[in-house]
């Protein structure tokens, strides 16, 4: 089984796990209460930058078991749409499992709309930053769950459209949130 060891621990958030909780347990800091959503947007720069706002958003929003995170590739390895189906994630808090299940439903429903559209690729997550950050924070809150991580260097609309389609029909009638991981911009003022 495929094991992907965490890239950016010590330089984006703590590597030392209890270190790790103390910073997340400062983010999480919304008390109110919370509300039920399909998807949301979070940013995935290092914590000292991006964690309030990710932290804010995580602890406002009612979270099932099973997530699809989907962002940039950075790197531009890999497929121009990535997905991993198998495997686990590892971060300084544990292993995450991949939802191969789900992975496997959208791999399926891409197959049958262009065997070129979305391919099982690991390339593409190696050293990828903007799905791991997102990990942790979950872990915090949530014991168990799964996710499905999709990164994209694809950004042709139909394409975009095309694979929206195929994971809303492989998560149809399942407790799934989305999750997407963005800088927004580096560019613009606040």
């Amino acid at each position: 089984m495929l094991l992907r060891q965490p890239v950016v621990a010590g330089r984006f958030y703590e590597e030392n796990p209890e270190d790790l909780k103390k910073e997340l347990k400062n983010f999480l800091s919304y008390k109110g209460e919370k509300k039920s959503a399909l998807g949301i947007m979070v940013p995935h720069a290092g914590y000292i930058y991006s964690g309030a706002v990710a932290g804010a958003v995580y602890s406002a929003v009612k979270l099932p078991d099973t997530f699809i995170i989907l962002c940039p590739n950075h790197t531009g390895l890999g497929y121009p749409i990535s997905l991993m189906s198998a495997g686990t994630w590892r971060t300084p808090l544990g292993d995450v499992k991949i939802n191969g299940d789900i992975a496997g439903e959208i791999l399926v429903r891409a197959e049958a709309l262009n065997a070129k559209l979305i391919i099982d690729d690991y390339k593409a997550h190696m050293h990828e930053h903007a799905i791991e950050v997102q990990l942790p924070f979950l872990q915090v809150l949530k014991k168990e769950f799964t996710f499905v991580p999709i990164a994209f260097a694809e950004y042709d609309i139909a394409a975009l459209k095309k694979t929206a389609e195929c994971i809303a029909d492989a998560i149809k009638g399942k407790q799934v949130m989305l999750i997407s991981s963005t800088d927004l911009t580096h560019y613009e003022s606040a």
